[in-house]
């Protein structure tokens, strides 16, 4: 498996931190104490550097659930969140750029801030049940099909409300500015 140079820079460093012999044992499927440890917090340091939890799941050869639960036992685990702030000069170097290639520092520039707005307007949490792990936004008119990103053409679903509507589980009745809907059921 290919790694990106942050991945790999970040699990060989919590590999030596953890006294693990080969880094790439955290992206396999053992399971011993060792190794879930360096994969819990190779997570929560790829996390803190901006990766999504997908993106970690997808490195690591995992689901993103997987990322979610990871990152908050290390917040849980006082011996693990202390060996994930070591590496915090890693993070930082990480988010000067050094690690991304020009294409991707362009893109990073040109869409920075393209849902704050929306993020800050609706609280960046599901609008069905306000969970704030991971969100993602939704267009109610597909920009394919005319839709633009407008707030009122807009919604921020949790992954699996974002599933269920467009597999038809999920139907929205109402849709409004927030200060509009509050106390009722979206």
């Amino acid at each position: 498996m290919k790694l990106k140079p942050i991945t790999k820079s970040v699990l060989i460093s919590v590999a030596e931190k953890v006294g693990l012999s080969d880094y790439r044992r955290i992206t396999g499927a053992y399971k011993d104490k060792t190794t879930s440890k360096a994969r819990w917090v190779s997570m929560y340091v790829l996390r803190k550097c901006g990766f999504s939890y997908s993106a970690i799941g997808k490195e690591l050869n995992k689901n993103h659930a997987t990322a979610i639960c990871a990152c908050r036992e290390v917040l849980i685990r006082k011996d693990l969140l202390s060996i994930a702030e070591s590496l915090e000069g890693l993070v930082c170097s990480y988010r000067s750029d050094s690690f991304r290639s020009p294409d991707t520092q362009r893109m990073i520039k040109e869409s920075n801030g393209k849902w704050d707005r929306i993020f800050r307007q609706f609280k960046a949490e599901c609008q069905i049940c306000q969970t704030e792990d991971v969100v993602e936004v939704h267009h109610i008119r597909p920009t394919r099909n005319g839709g633009n990103n407008e707030p009122e053409n807009l919604l921020i679903l949790c992954p699996t409300h974002h599933r269920m509507l467009h597999f038809g589980l999920l139907k929205i009745n109402k849709i409004g500015p927030p200060e509009l809907l509050e106390g009722e059921k979206i």
